[in-house]
């Protein structure tokens, strides 16, 4: 009898994308770090070693760390920028948030 297969997501795999969503939403809101560590029940800290701390009140002790501009970051700003491409309003995109660069000057009113 052949082996049944199933394509599960193991939980490390979906605790590290849970943790990926977390580490880039603080990354894209917090533009003055540059790393984020996320404890395994998703709370980011801003050092490893409150992270470390914190997680070993927790029954999985894992911390994972996330730099700027890793795959996290840069495939958001991968999505901001078809999106723009798709609506014709490709510009030039900001490499730390990946927002569309507005260099015209501001309206005002005289």
């Amino acid at each position: 009898m052949a082996k049944k297969t199933t394509s599960t997501k193991s939980s490390a795999t979906v605790g590290s994308n849970a943790a990926a969503k977390v580490a880039e939403n603080v990354l894209r809101l917090n533009p003055d770090i540059n790393e984020v560590h996320v404890a395994s029940d998703g709370t980011p800290f801003y050092s490893r070693n409150d992270a470390q701390n914190y997680a070993r009140s927790l029954p999985n002790h894992a911390v994972s760390g996330f730099k700027r501009g890793t795959a996290v970051t840069q495939t958001a700003a991968e999505k901001k920028k078809a999106t723009a491409k798709e609506a014709g309003t490709e510009g030039a995109l900001d490499e730390l948030t990946g927002e569309t660069i507005n260099n015209e000057p501001a309206k005002t009113e005289e």
